[in-house]
């Protein structure tokens, strides 16, 4: 398996949307039914001029994918990093308010699985303001995640409303503005 630098300081490969996807810890991997982890290969794997890279705390299943040369799993991977690398083209998350912030701050789009707590909440608010897509995890099989993700890479207007977000969102708290909203809600 390269490095994560190998794989960063790759040339774009090319496609029809150049760049890589990362996948957030969707799952523990103890919880995560072989269902779910099966068709999340065979969608990235329908993918083949698609990099993905997917944080996934076991790396034993590295072994599985060594026949699949565009998924690299990781127990880790510099998350700020790879937002802030214009490669990046999809931020799938479970939607941690963290993960969602980060997203917003660099102006990637995002497909969110939430899981529990705040992260359904956040996850609707994702789609609502137009940063990504919603897919809720009892419907994750291949056909909603390869929809979510030919929905995200072939259309602009996504990239144009997150970047127009980030903008807001960085002007605001960048300001005197955010003081008032802080302080005033």
């Amino acid at each position: 398996m390269p490095r994560l630098y190998d794989i960063i300081g790759m040339d774009p490969i090319p496609s029809f949307m150049p760049g890589f996807p990362t996948i957030d810890q969707i799952y523990d991997h103890i919880h995560i039914p072989y269902v779910y982890f099966a068709d999340i290969i065979e969608t990235f794997a329908s993918f083949p001029n698609v990099t993905f890279l997917w944080k996934y705390e076991n790396d034993d299943i590295g072994g599985i994918l060594k026949s699949y040369r565009n998924i690299y799993i990781k127990e880790w991977f510099p998350q700020v990093d790879l937002l802030a690398d214009p490669r990046l083209t999809i931020f799938i998350t479970h939607g941690g308010m963290n993960s969602i912030l980060e997203a917003m701050y660099y102006a990637k789009p995002m497909i969110v699985v939430p899981l529990f707590a705040d992260q359904q909440c956040n996850s609707k608010n994702v789609e609502r303001k137009g940063l990504g897509i919603l897919l809720k995890r009892h419907l994750l099989n291949k056909k909603t995640l390869t929809n979510a993700l030919k929905r995200i890479m072939g259309n602009k207007w996504v990239i144009s409303d997150i970047s127009f977000t980030t903008d807001c969102f960085l002007t605001l708290t960048s300001s005197k503005n955010f003081e008032r909203i802080r302080c005033n809600p």
